[in-house]
């Protein structure tokens, strides 16, 4: 049970990270249209915001998308990877798997209220 909250609170992550990258983000007329897939293939990104707040000092959260249909990024502690689909402008992520490592410290305060 608690490995499956874990992973929840990752696919949380996911897309916190990806709503705040977008949230600055001013529509154009060469805006992608919302059926047009958007290729993240080879991309990273980094947690600079959760829930309103910054992230603590030299925070390792991220989420990646190393090849086509994978997903992976660490939730400030323990390591996560699985499938990701792109359709349009919608992200669907699963099954995750992640590690269990005992997180302490701010680490393990950030990752819990992810």
């Amino acid at each position: 049970m608690k490995n499956m909250v874990k992973v929840l609170g990752l696919a949380f992550l996911v897309c916190a990270i990806l709503a705040g990258c977008m949230a600055e983000k001013k529509p154009t007329q060469a805006a992608a249209s919302p059926t047009t897939a958007v290729n993240l293939t080879g991309t990273e990104w980094s947690l600079e915001e959760l829930g309103g707040n910054g992230v603590m000092a030299n925070s390792k959260a991220t989420l990646a998308f190393p090849e086509a249909g994978k997903v992976a990024g660490n939730g400030s502690c323990n390591r996560f990877t699985g499938k990701a689909e792109v359709n349009g402008n919608a992200i669907k992520l699963g099954p995750l798997a992640s590690t269990r490592m005992m997180c302490q410290g701010e680490a393990a305060t950030q990752e819990a209220s992810i």
